[in-house]
């Protein structure tokens, strides 16, 4: 069974920050954009490691924005 594949179009503001964050990440644009689609479609269970890491990261780094401006 084969994979679907489709095209899209793109700002270049997004597939350059699709292009970052996989290589911060070290994992492919098509990774990205699979982990982007199943977080906002609510497929938590496949979301992966590295999305749901980033997202904690993201999290510590608002938090200690919160202590340092006490």
């Amino acid at each position: 069974m084969s994979i679907p594949q489709f095209s899209i179009r793109i700002p270049p503001t997004l597939d350059k920050q699709v292009k970052q964050f996989a290589k911060d990440n070290n994992i492919d644009k098509t990774k990205v954009i699979i982990d982007a689609f199943n977080h906002y479609l609510g497929n938590i269970k496949q979301t992966s490691l590295n999305q749901k890491l980033h997202e904690i990261k993201q999290k510590i780094s608002a938090i200690e924005l919160i202590i340092i401006n006490k």
